[in-house]
């Protein structure tokens, strides 16, 4: 039954006895002569075999929670600088008037104006205004917010 074509080709196009097919190495002509191999490493559900035995570190999340509280700062320094330009047009106007004659400087000291304390740096276009705030925790940068604005 085994040894006959088509044993497990049936109603198939496919005759891998064809010349024509023994050329190309993509066909398995026996996908089943290593059905010892498919037993040994099938996961059949929850045994002793799947247990995972890599050893691993201790975490220590001090610093994640430490860059998570330097992020909410950046966060909430954003938040200051949004609402100033959402509720003052003037300052936007003064913002816009500055970077325009490229004075990068008067364009910072509106934008700490608003409250905000962290570094910030900016590059702009004629198009938008991109504003790069960075902080640190422990001694080293641990986060940035990039916030891109059309004008």
């Amino acid at each position: 039954m085994y040894g006959q074509w088509p044993y497990y080709y049936a109603r198939s196009v496919v005759n891998p006895y064809d010349p024509i097919y023994q050329r190309h190495s993509f066909i398995d002509h026996d996908p089943f002569r290593y059905r010892d191999d498919y037993f040994k490493y099938a996961s059949f559900g929850n045994n002793s075999y799947e247990h995972d035995y890599r050893q691993y570190p201790e975490v220590d999340p001090s610093t994640f929670q430490h860059s998570a509280e330097a992020f909410r700062q950046l966060m909430q320094d954003a938040g200051q600088l949004f609402t100033a330009l959402g509720t003052q047009p003037d300052l936007a106007r003064e913002m816009m008037d500055a970077a325009q004659v490229d004075d990068k400087e008067r364009v910072e000291e509106l934008i700490h104006s608003t409250g905000v304390v962290g570094n910030v740096e900016l590059q702009y276009t004629p198009e938008s205004l991109t504003i790069n705030m960075d902080s640190q925790a422990e001694g080293t940068e641990c986060c940035q917010l990039t916030m891109v604005l059309r004008w």
